[in-house]
């Protein structure tokens, strides 16, 4: 990775498309969020740095950080919360090993660097925050892929973070392959390509769709959780990506309606069994058992 003082008019550009494209894609980011893309020189080299501040009430900051002359380079993306908030901390903590794209990442409890905590002081302020260290930045050689690789790393965050926030995420050993919105902003899987295919799955719209359509109710089984457990299964359901990875292709979009399905984790799980099973194909097997119990 060539760092170069080329490297700083550069970095400016792509991370500031990306904090953008996150901004104007992202459910519940403040309007009020600014963008700032920047070069701090210092005596280790400097660094380039993204910064996008107030995204919410309980964010302080989200930024990222390559330091220029640190061996080995690395890409660290963090999120400064208020002090209030140090419950969401530990609960970051908690999670263990996550899982972006192709790389396995922890978190690491961090706190403000000196001349930052001054500034904090004086204004009456604390922050704790949280670090997770990318060692996989061949992307950034590339304009068009560093700046969708950027904004999803930043998106993966922001959707992990109100995941914590709303007691539903889970750690990476614990989730489905392809369930969409709640669960795979954790854990993304790319295809042959190296494709990201999260970059759409990943999108609560896209999800949001898919459900007013055929409703909270497996299609599978038609386990609906809501009639079942009441009001705490209301609207409770994975989404399945119905598209086999190894036939997407970079400029593929999905389709809410054509390519994605509500279904129960019991079904999404036999989805995944073996070569993998349409939904027609399991729904099939299911009629079949259900036929000859009663027999």
């Amino acid at each position: 990775m060539d760092l170069s003082d080329d490297f700083e008019h550069y970095w400016k550009k792509i991370a500031s498309a990306a904090a953008e494209e996150f901004i104007n894609t992202s459910e519940g980011v403040s309007s009020k969020a600014s963008i700032k893309a920047y070069f701090n020189d210092n005596k280790n080299g400097g660094s380039y740095w993204l910064e996008i501040r107030e995204p919410c009430s309980k964010i302080r900051l989200i930024d990222i950080e390559i330091q220029k002359k640190i061996e080995p380079i690395t890409l660290r993306s963090r999120i400064w919360y208020y002090k209030c908030e140090r419950n969401l901390v530990l609960e970051h903590k908690k999670l263990g090993l996550i899982s972006f794209d192709d790389e396995d990442v922890n978190c690491f409890e961090i706190n403000p660097r000196k001349s930052w905590k001054k500034q904090l002081d004086r204004d009456g302020i604390t922050l704790e925050g949280v670090e997770y260290c990318f060692r996989k930045i061949s992307f950034l050689n590339n304009e068009v892929e560093a700046i969708s690789k950027i904004s999803n790393i930043l998106s993966d965050l922001w959707c992990l973070s109100n995941q914590i926030n709303h007691g539903k995420a889970v750690g990476a050993r614990h989730q489905f392959p392809d369930e969409v919105g709640e669960l795979d902003s954790i854990l993304f899987e790319g295809s042959v390509s190296k494709v990201n295919v999260n970059k759409f799955e990943r999108n609560r719209k896209a999800r949001k769709r898919c459900i007013e359509h055929f409703g909270a109710e497996c299609q599978v089984c038609y386990l609906n959780f809501g009639e079942l457990y009441g009001e705490i299964g209301e609207g409770f359901i994975h989404v399945h990506h119905t598209v086999k990875l190894s036939s997407i292709g970079r400029e593929y979009s999905v389709d809410p309606i054509k390519d994605l399905v509500p279904v129960c984790p019991n079904c999404h799980a036999m989805l995944h069994q073996g070569q993998g099973l349409s939904v027609e194909e399991l729904r099939s097997l299911l009629r079949r058992s259900i036929f000859e119990q009663y027999l």
